[in-house]
């Protein structure tokens, strides 16, 4: 078994993808396909040059630096080249979120609103689980960690059309119900 592993893993990673290939630089899906998709350039990640600035300006705007070829990061969340149209997204305690396919000419702010999203709520879930795994290793302060996890929040603000604007209660957080100024 060890062997057929080592043979296999020899074989994927020659075989790679190259900006002259017949195919049109679209990378075989092989456990090499990140280091193919840097190396391949912008045919791999496929929509328009466009679209791709598009994107790269959003997630500037938003405070994401380019780190690599297709690859960006914000904190300890990622964002890195999958094969063909699609990228990996992931946080410092899941190194595969989700995978979210790249944005066309106009669903760059949407995308880069649902990839912040994602690393929000991952984040919020493990720090949750967190919370969870020390009630149950430390009953005794169970209240105590309940009312301190509940206390912090990723807060998902919305607005409410019936307050006036520039009024306390316009702008509010739908999972814990702070306010903030409008």
């Amino acid at each position: 078994m060890r062997d057929l592993q080592r043979r296999t893993e020899s074989y994927c990673d020659q075989v790679a993808c190259h900006p002259a290939s017949a195919n049109g630089g679209l990378a075989l899906v092989f456990p090499s396909t990140r280091l193919a998709a840097a190396e391949a350039g912008p045919g791999l990640l496929g929509g328009t040059t466009h679209s791709r600035q598009m994107f790269d300006e959003k997630l500037k705007t938003k405070g994401w630096t380019q780190t690599g070829a297709y690859s960006y990061a914000k904190g300890d969340w990622l964002i890195e080249p999958d094969t063909s149209s699609w990228m990996f997204v992931s946080t410092k305690g899941n190194p595969r979120v989700f995978d979210v396919h790249v944005p066309g000419d106009y669903e760059s702010g949407w995308t880069v609103n649902l990839i912040e999203h994602l690393c929000g709520m991952e984040d919020e879930r493990l720090r949750l689980r967190a919370a969870l795994e020390s009630i149950r290793d430390n009953p005794e302060a169970a209240r105590q960690t309940a009312i301190s996890a509940l206390q912090q929040c990723f807060h998902n603000w919305l607005l409410n059309l019936k307050i006036p604007e520039k009024q306390t209660g316009r702008v509010y957080c739908a999972i814990c119900g702070a306010l903030r100024n409008s």
